[in-house]
């Protein structure tokens, strides 16, 4: 982490896992990529860190689905893997539009979370890394 700013890392971070938590599979890295090249940040760091977000964001699909679903007052989605394997298989388009409100719930589920998680995330990010960088300083004076 030489040679960048403590709120850069820690920016980066937190960018990373916010978005790497974005409940739609295969559009996080596209996102960070494009945030990080246009705020400046690390991608290097960002895209570690979304990469280890990965099997966080399956695991938090389905409560994004349910945010979503609690903030649109809409019914519980109940997911069985096999049908919906099957309808997928034999008419992906049609499955897709049928879930369409789903994947809306499930992003403005994420959305909702996502300025908690950011500065959570960030928050918790900067201490370590000033942390670790005092430490550093600290095994260095004792050189």
């Amino acid at each position: 982490m030489q040679g960048i700013s403590q709120s850069d890392c820690a920016q980066a971070i937190a960018l990373a896992i916010t978005i790497g938590l974005f409940p739609i599979v295969g559009f996080s890295t596209l996102i960070i990529t494009a945030i990080a090249y246009l705020r400046r940040l690390n991608q290097p760091i960002a895209q570690v860190f979304n990469w280890i977000c990965g099997p966080i964001k399956l695991a938090l699909i389905i409560p994004f689905i349910r945010v979503g679903e609690f903030l649109f007052g809409a019914d519980r989605f109940v997911l069985n893997l096999r049908e919906l394997s099957r309808q997928f298989y034999e008419n992906s388009w049609a499955t897709l539009s049928e879930f369409a409100w789903t994947f809306v719930h499930a992003i403005v589920g994420w959305a909702f979370c996502t300025p908690i998680v950011y500065l959570v995330v960030y928050t918790i990010s900067k201490s370590v890394i000033f942390r670790m960088r005092r430490g550093d300083t600290h095994k260095t004076d004792n050189l």
